[in-house]
C-alpha cells in the first residue's frame, strides 16, 4: 500500500492561532494522529501545545496505524458507541478516541536517553504486555516470572525486531480493562512508511524520540487518533485545534 502525502489531509494547524479559548484545555499538549478514513493504515501525526497565545504546532511527520486501520476504542472516554467500527482484540485495529499516554518504555538504561519526563521503564526478556482477557493481568505490563501468573497470550516486549526499543504505553481500556476491547496499544517505532501494526501507532524513530522528551505529565498529554473527517467534532468536544 502506497503512502499517501502529508498534504492530502491539509493540516494547516498554525503556528500560534487565534484561538478564543480564556482558559487552558484539560490537556495542554496532544499528539494528533489522522489517518484519511477507517481502513487506512497511513497517518498524518502533528504534535500541538497550549500557549498563552492559543494552540502552536510543535511538529507534523508521517506515522502508521494497524493495518486495518481504526476502530472506536475506549479512553478518556468511551468511545464505542459512536458512528462507525469499534476496537476488537486481535482486529489489527488501533484504537480511535482521545486516550491519556502513561509509561514509556525502552531497551536502554533512561540514563542513556536524552531526559524523558514520563515514566520510564526498562524492558527486559521477561516482561510481557498480557493479551489474554481471561487473566486479572490483562493489558498491563508484568514480568514473566510473577507468582500470580495467569495467562497465556501475551507480547513479548524485548523484541528480535527491536520495535518496541523506545515507546510509551497508550491508556487504552484500562480503567477498568474490558476483556476483549483491546490491549497493549504502545507507541513505537516502524517497519517503515508502508507497514502497518497490529493496532499501536508507530513512527520513524527521529520522531518518537522527539516526542518522548518533550511529553510533560504536567500538561496531561493525549493521543487524539481519529479519521479527518471525524475530528472537527472531537476538537470541538475536547477544545483541540481546528483542522482545516
Amino acid at each position: 500500500m502506497k503512502f499517501f502525502p502529508v498534504v492530502f489531509l491539509l493540516v494547516l494547524i498554525s503556528s500560534c492561532t487565534d484561538s478564543t479559548e480564556s482558559t487552558p484545555p484539560a490537556h495542554s499538549q496532544a499528539l494528533i494522529v489522522l489517518t484519511q478514513d477507517w481502513d487506512s493504515l497511513a497517518a498524518v501525526m502533528t504534535a500541538v501545545e497550549w500557549t498563552e497565545e492559543g494552540w502552536k504546532t510543535v511538529g507534523t511527520h508521517l506515522a502508521v496505524v494497524g493495518n486495518n486501520g481504526l476502530g472506536w476504542g475506549i479512553g478518556v472516554k468511551d468511545f464505542t458507541e459512536r458512528e462507525g467500527p469499534v476496537k476488537q482484540e486481535g482486529d489489527k485495529k488501533s484504537p480511535a478516541g482521545v486516550f491519556t499516554i502513561g509509561t514509556s518504555f525502552g531497551k536502554a538504561a533512561a540514563e542513556t536517553l536524552p531526559v524523558i519526563k514520563l515514566p520510564y521503564q526498562q524492558i527486559v526478556y521477561e516482561l510481557q504486555c498480557i493479551e489474554d482477557g481471561e487473566s486479572h493481568f490483562y493489558n498491563q505490563l508484568v514480568m514473566e516470572n510473577d507468582p500470580a501468573k495467569d495467562w497465556e497470550q501475551n507480547d513479548r516486549m524485548l523484541r528480535e525486531d527491536d520495535l518496541y526499543d523506545l515507546g510509551a504505553f497508550v491508556n487504552h481500556n484500562t480503567d477498568p480493562a474490558e476483556p476483549g476491547s483491546g490491549s497493549c496499544i504502545f507507541l513505537h517505532l516502524w517497519r517503515n512508511p508502508n507497514s502497518g501494526t497490529l493496532g499501536c501507532t508507530a513512527m520513524e524513530r527521529k520522531e518518537l524520540i522527539k516526542h518522548l522528551t518533550w511529553l510533560n505529565p504536567e500538561k496531561s498529554p493525549i493521543l487524539v487518533q481519529v479519521p479527518e473527517s471525524a475530528y472537527p467534532d472531537l476538537a470541538e468536544e475536547f477544545g483541540l485545534p481546528e483542522v482545516f
